[in-house]
């Protein structure tokens, strides 16, 4: 959330100069919003805006790295906080089905009002479905906030995995998640219910507890290691037994570990022993070669996914099978949540609705807020030991004449 938050300041702020001067600092509470940039000298000359896309490889890695305090309460977020809304592909309100090999929209999601932390929030579950706001914790990476903000996400445009170009005519609009490598971008995620129980609930903002049923079709009484690879997510379950911060959860006689308790033993400087029961986590990716199971050591195949992981005695592996999920997401449809519930994202086009963001929303019209231009960085190199320069992808100009106003797609989308 936080990074999607930057990127939008970045272009909203630093790229459009969208704040006006204010003649003091004490007046700070009446300042206006400029639409347009101050150093333009009439009001009727939109900005020209110029991306630049750069190539780096850590786009694709998890947009939640559990390493961050995404609440500014004082406290790292190191596993799913349920009172964060949590940006992606999914919509955080809404509860998801998957079916079809796609994850489809089921309904709105319940909402709690909840102060956690010291701090007043909304609580989405879905029992017995997927919740968004749980999937875009465990399935967004960097890339995916990047299109969601400035184009409303990465469309699905061909046809496979279930989503025929008909469904998409009547309106239905899918997302993809990008394509994670087989290398060292892969992330794994782990939702225990005793990370939820400890310390009188600290981690938990509901008082009816916080188990794993609140948010996906799986059972209360489950744990589960969750990876991401590819267009893949992957589950692995663990059945837990006991009560409390006395609960166990297991797989092939392995233990699934509590990252509240690690983080606990690691303060106090006894956390040696206690990571036996997180090597399914540290020993699925920190792999020299192959992670995410090794090469030739995952299969993925239909519905499930077979995978080994080193056990604990970092010599032996033991082989788990995972339920696999495409990660392509129905989005804009009114018919399940009606119109008054879509998404800020969706917007109506003459034939049906599709998703849009910063750019649609600045220059698709014919009179523009904001004209947009494209420089990628490139492979090719100036002489052959020269540095690599960019590309110019397209000039500043309207995005008008590149998207069908009757569909929302790109002209010459592939």
């Amino acid at each position: 959330m936080k990074f999607a938050k930057s990127l939008l300041s970045v272009l909203c702020l630093s790229t459009l100069g969208l704040y006006s001067g204010a003649s003091n600092a004490e007046s700070t509470s009446s300042w206006e919003i400029a639409k347009y940039p101050l150093y333009v000298g009439s009001a009727a000359l939109p900005p020209l805006v110029m991306i630049l896309m750069g190539r780096d490889h850590s786009m694709f890695y998890e947009a939640y790295n559990d390493m961050t305090d995404l609440d500014d309460d004082g406290k790292i977020d190191f596993i799913f906080n349920p009172a964060v809304v949590y940006d992606g592909l999914f919509e955080s309100n809404y509860c998801y089905n998957y079916s079809n090999n796609v994850f489809e929209i089921a309904s709105v999601a319940n909402s709690e009002s909840v102060t956690f932390h010291g701090k007043k929030s909304v609580v989405y579950t879905c029992s017995g479905q997927f919740s968004g706001n749980f999937l875009n914790y465990l399935t967004a990476s960097r890339l995916d906030l990047v299109k969601r903000i400035l184009i409303g996400g990465q469309r699905l445009v061909t046809e496979g995995v279930g989503v025929s170009k008909t469904a998409r005519a009547n309106g239905y609009p899918y997302l993809t998640r990008q394509w994670i490598p087989h290398d060292t971008h892969v992330w794994a995620k782990i939702f225990n219910p005793v990370d939820y129980t400890i310390d009188g609930g600290k981690n938990c903002p509901l008082a009816s507890g916080c188990t794993i049923d609140k948010w996906t079709p799986y059972g209360s009484n489950e744990a589960y290691l969750f990876g991401n690879v590819q267009r893949h997510m992957l589950s692995i379950k663990f059945e837990c037994s006991g009560s409390g911060t006395d609960k166990t959860c297991s797989n092939n006689g392995f233990k699934l570990g509590s990252m509240e308790i690690l983080a606990q033993k690691k303060d106090s400087g006894s956390q040696d022993s206690y990571l036996t029961q997180n090597i399914f986590l540290w020993n699925w990716l920190a792999r020299e070669s192959g992670v995410g199971g090794g090469v030739g050591e995952m299969s993925i195949s239909g519905a499930t996914v077979t995978t080994r992981i080193t056990n604990p005695d970092g010599q032996n592996y033991s082989t788990y099978t995972a339920n696999k999920y495409n990660v392509v997401v129905e989005s804009c449809n009114p018919t399940k949540v009606g119109v008054d519930n879509l998404s800020s994202r969706c917007k109506k086009y003459t034939n049906y609705y599709n998703t849009v963001g910063l750019l649609q929303q600045f220059s698709e019209n014919a009179s523009v807020d904001a004209y947009f231009g494209l420089i990628t960085a490139g492979w090719n190199r100036n002489g052959t030991t020269g540095q690599s320069y960019g590309v110019l992808r397209a000039p500043v100009s309207n995005l008008f004449n590149q998207i069908d106003q009757s569909t929302g797609e790109f002209a010459n989308a592939s």
